[in-house]
Order: C-alpha cells, then structure tokens, then sequence
C-alpha cells in the first residue's frame, strides 16, 4: 500500500490551518547519528513521522 496526498480524506489546507501546528515546540535535531521509526499500519510513519524524518535526513541523520 502506498499513500497519496491526493487521495479523499484530510485536505492539507486543514492540516496547515489547525492552530495547534504552531503552537509545537521546534527540536534541535543535530547530533542525532540515526533515527527508527516504528509504525504499526500502512502511512503511518508518513502522517506521523515524516516531518521528523525529513528533518533528522536535513541534519544528517540516516
């Protein structure tokens, strides 16, 4: 299974318009060598973790 942004369901203009997104706090992810993400169903780890993963790649984490 593969997951796509464009399929029916949470648009992303409500995800970004939710007020709690900003309010979270900002993680140094520096000095992190590696970084497992565990997800129990398919798109898990995409909705749930993948601004985490995505930030821990930038910093150079594998």
């Amino acid at each position: 299974m593969s997951f796509d942004a464009a399929a029916p369901g949470t648009s992303r203009a409500v995800w970004a318009g939710d007020p709690r997104l900003a309010a979270l706090p900002a993680r140094d992810l520096r000095g992190f060598g590696a970084v497992v993400v565990l997800a129990a169903h398919p798109d898990d780890e995409t909705l749930g973790a993948g601004g985490l993963m995505a930030r821990a790649a930038q910093e150079g984490a594998t």
